[in-house]
């Protein structure tokens, strides 16, 4: 039996939502080693788990649930919080069936009863958990066994047999079953096999990313986009978070490729659409990876604001897509706008002036608290890679009291940088550079490119060696 970590509060409305039949469900539990105490039916949901309804087993550990609706189809589970969350998955798809299994043993024990799915499920399950049971003693065999040695090659040949097992006995479930959302889900998370790369006539490799991108572009292909029962199963999340995690490129554009690719997909059903779609603008909404928020800024533009979300009235499309085009003009690769501004001593200065090759541009506020500790450690900062590099720093007081920022300034030592203040009050910094925040810390190269946004000061070092270091033979 697995254990839950996580599961939301209660969907009080979740049967009032299920799909109407004129039958509804009955699903019967009857469950040994357990009695007299409340349990919880919960559901996958992408990366999550919530909360169905709560039911009290009876005196004999038994319970039964039912509606005159439907649930929707799924992944579903029994979580015993009295068992420390310990639960099982049941796959629910037919109206009614029944259960009979011991809590001490579910996976051996478990029996149902008018559900061809999760008669398939659990045998799939025991015989994936036989199969372990005979491989565990081999592989603690192998780690004392001298590798090349004849009883080494012996164990070794022992485990690949069982390994081949079980892609025979999943091969012959998955094309005798496929009517069966239980073979949905195992296809979708089936392991690729991957073809032998192209070599040259020596036997060596001509691509090494031959295996790579056939696993990219057959990834997406193994779940069915169109099943909105799938919703309610990990595997959606999982075949997104590994699309976008294992086999995409790490930058802004070869993502926002990658989410094109799923979304495409996912339109084959509207649900799904919908779920991929949000899930994906939180995701890089709330990244906190430099330069994801290029990606949020492709979803809210392509998607929100050509009006694809359907489910948003026109106020919440706005906030989205408002958002993205204030945050757009400070992304990552762009030339930062220019700032124009008057210094301590009432001089103009002027960003792009600045002929260093890399140039910090801080916005910060001396009454800040979180300013007051960062500004410190920048100047830390600063001196210490202005001894490598060529750098300046363009920094931009956003508050207009002169007496503490002298204070400042003096206090710490802040020599050597460009202070300014939009004394004349005409900037349009703010809205330019999205400053809702102090202090905000951006990085320029010599042609006042954004190469680095957001970093705190102890990043400061580290990226810049970073980022020298890939311009080196």
């Amino acid at each position: 039996m697995s254990k839950i970590l996580l599961y939301t509060t209660l969907i009080v409305s979740f049967f009032s939502g299920s799909v109407r039949a004129a039958d509804g469900f009955e699903y019967k539990f009857d469950l040994d080693n357990i009695a007299d105490t409340t349990v919880f039916l919960a559901y996958h949901y992408g990366d999550k788990q919530y909360i169905a309804d709560t039911l009290r087993l009876d005196k004999e550990g038994r319970v039964t649930i039912s509606a005159d609706t439907l649930l929707p189809a799924g992944l579903y589970m029994m979580v015993f919080p009295t068992r420390k969350n310990e639960y099982f998955e049941f796959v629910v798809r037919e109206p009614k069936f029944s259960m009979t299994g011991d809590v001490n043993s579910l996976v051996s024990s478990i029996q149902f009863k008018g559900s061809k799915e999760n008669e398939v499920f659990y045998q799939d399950l025991r015989f994936l958990q036989a199969k372990r049971t005979e491989s565990e003693p081999l592989s603690a065999q192998l780690q004392n066994l001298e590798q090349g040695s004849a009883e080494h090659d012996a164990v070794l040949a022992q485990l690949e047999k069982l390994n081949e097992d079980v892609k025979a006995w999943r091969k012959e479930l998955l094309a005798k079953h496929q009517d069966l959302l239980y073979i949905k889900i195992l296809r979708a998370l089936e392991e690729l096999e991957l073809p032998e790369p192209p070599k040259d006539a020596q036997g060596n490799i001509t691509d090494s990313f031959f295996q790579f991108r056939y696993a990219r572009r057959m990834a997406l292909e193994q779940l069915d986009w169109a099943d909105e029962r799938l919703l309610r199963t990990p595997v959606i999340y999982n075949t997104m978070d590994r699309y976008l995690n294992t086999l995409s490129y790490r930058s802004p554009d070869s993502l926002s490729v990658s989410v094109d690719n799923m979304l495409r997909k996912a339109k084959a059903n509207p649900e799904v659409f919908k779920f991929c779609l949000v899930w994906l603008l939180n995701e890089y909404a709330n990244s906190n990876i430099m330069g994801m928020d290029g990606v949020y800024v492709h979803i809210a533009l392509k998607y929100y604001e050509k009006g694809e979300a359907t489910w948003l009235d026109e106020a919440q499309r706005f906030r989205i897509t408002d958002r993205a085009k204030r945050m757009q003009p400070t992304l990552i690769g762009k030339t930062a706008p220019n700032i124009i501004m008057k210094d301590v001593n009432g001089r103009t200065q002027n960003l792009y002036s600045l002929d260093t090759k890399y140039t910090i541009l801080y916005f910060w506020d001396p009454d800040c608290s979180h300013c007051q500790k960062e500004t410190p450690e920048l100047k830390k900062a600063y001196d210490a890679v202005k001894t490598r590099y060529d750098i300046s720093l363009f920094a931009v007081n956003t508050q207009l009291e002169l007496d503490k920022w002298l204070k400042f300034i003096e206090k710490h030592n802040l020599d050597g940088w460009y202070h300014v203040a939009d004394f004349d009050q005409k900037s349009e910094f703010r809205n330019l550079y999205d400053i809702n925040a102090t202090p905000v810390l951006f990085l320029l190269d010599a042609n006042k490119q954004i190469i680095a946004k957001r970093l705190v000061a102890e990043q400061l070092g580290e990226f810049m060696d970073a980022w020298e270091n890939q311009f080196k033979p």
